[in-house]
C-alpha cells in the first residue's frame, strides 16, 4: 500500500497560499467588472458621438463617456498591477460618471419644462400627428396642452428615475472598488511563488 504523498507546502505556506488565491478572486472580480465599465461606456460614448456628429451638434455627453472609459481602463490596469491608488481611481470614476448623468438629467428636465410644449411644435408638423392628438384629447376630455403636461410630467419622472438609478448604481460600486483598497495591498505583500500559483 502506498501512502500519501507528502505535500511540497508546509502548512503556513498553504495557508498563505489560500489567502493569497482567496484575494486574487476578488480582484479579478473586480477587474471584470471595471473591463464591463470600459466597455460599456466607450460603447455609448462612441454611439453618442456618432448621432452627434450626424445632427451636427457637439457630442459633448459622448466625448465624456469616452474619456470616463480611458479612466476607467487605467483603474483596470493599476488593479492588475495591485498598484494601492486602483481603487480609488476607479471610485472616482464612478463620482464622476454620477456626476455627468446629473448634469444631462439636470439640464434635460430644465429644457424640458422650460422649453415649449413638445407636443405642439410636434403637431404643428404635420397635419395627420394634428389629428391623431386632437383625437387623444377629445378621448381624454382635455386640451392638447393638458396632454403637453402630462408629456412633460411623464419626461421629468424618466429623468428623475435616471438619477436616482445612477446615484445608487453609481453609489455602491463606487463603495464597492474602495473597500477593495487592504484587498490591493494584501495581495501586493503576499509573496511572488504564491500570486504565481494564483
Amino acid at each position: 500500500m502506498n501512502a500519501p504523498a507528502a505535500s511540497p507546502l508546509d502548512a503556513e505556506q498553504l495557508r498563505v497560499l489560500a489567502q493569497t488565491r482567496k484575494l486574487g478572486k476578488k480582484l479579478r472580480l473586480a477587474r471584470g467588472i471595471a473591463l464591463t465599465n470600459v466597455i460599456s461606456l466607450a460603447f455609448l460614448g462612441l454611439i453618442s458621438v456618432v448621432i452627434g456628429l450626424f445632427s451636427l451638434s457637439l457630442p459633448i455627453v459622448g466625448l465624456a463617456l469616452i474619456l470616463l472609459a480611458v479612466n476607467e481602463e487605467r483603474g483596470r490596469r493599476q488593479l492588475l498591477a495591485l498598484d494601492p491608488r486602483a481603487p480609488n481611481q476607479l471610485a472616482f470614476n464612478q463620482l464622476a460618471l454620477f456626476l455627468l448623468v446629473f448634469v444631462y438629467c439636470a439640464h434635460s428636465a430644465y429644457v424640458t419644462w422650460s422649453g415649449p410644449d413638445p407636443l405642439a411644435a410636434l403637431s404643428s408638423q404635420s397635419a395627420e400627428i394634428n389629428d391623431t392628438l386632437q383625437q387623444l384629447t377629445q378621448q381624454m376630455d382635455g386640451s392638447l396642452s393638458d396632454l403637453g403636461s402630462w408629456a412633460r410630467g411623464v419626461t421629468l419622472l424618466i429623468y428623475l428615475a435616471a438619477l436616482l438609478g445612477s446615484a445608487v448604481a453609481q453609489g455602491l460600486t463606487a463603495l464597492y472598488y474602495r473597500s477593495l483598497r487592504s484587498s490591493v495591498e494584501a495581495l501586493s505583500r503576499a509573496p511572488d511563488w504564491a500570486r504565481a500559483l494564483d
